[in-house]
């Protein structure tokens, strides 16, 4: 079996995990590690607190050794004893589908614009009655100008 086959192997067991992420098993990356799984060690500790940012992830990935796999690998050639480490990373793409329009937003300003980028500041009136779109009364005595 071939990593091409694994990805897709994969990438069908996680499919509910991926559907809504809009990439394809190819677009996996595999990565080759000898990781001790039974005993505690700072590899391990590393891989457990990994980012989910693409670049840092990427750093951490090649602190740990990780050599990328290429389509035409044999798993054969990386299973080839009997080892309970863990041997190989799988890193989606990175996407930023799963971003919300208001995650967007603070991801690009830093913060959250209200109305439209207007601030929040224009005053709707609707019906004829004093109003904002909040539906906050602008004529109530407790927020109006008195002087």
């Amino acid at each position: 079996m071939t990593i091409v086959e694994l990805k897709d192997m994969i990438y069908e067991k996680k499919k509910n995990s991926f559907e809504d992420k809009s990439f394809d098993s190819c677009d996996l990356r595999l990565w080759l590690v000898d990781i001790p799984y039974d005993t505690e060690n700072v590899k391990l500790r590393k891989l457990q607190s990994r980012s989910r940012d693409m670049e840092e992830e990427n750093i951490i990935i090649q602190e740990l050794g990780g050599k990328k796999l290429s389509p035409v690998d044999d798993i054969g050639d990386i299973f080839t004893y009997d080892s309970k480490n863990i041997r190989i990373i799988i890193q989606p793409p990175a996407t930023n589908q799963g971003l919300t329009d208001v995650s967007h937003y603070i991801a690009k300003f830093g913060y959250l614009p209200r109305r439209d980028g207007l601030g929040g500041t224009m005053l709707v009136k609707l019906e004829q009655d004093a109003y904002t779109a909040e539906g906050i009364s602008l004529t109530d005595p407790d927020i109006s100008d008195s002087g």
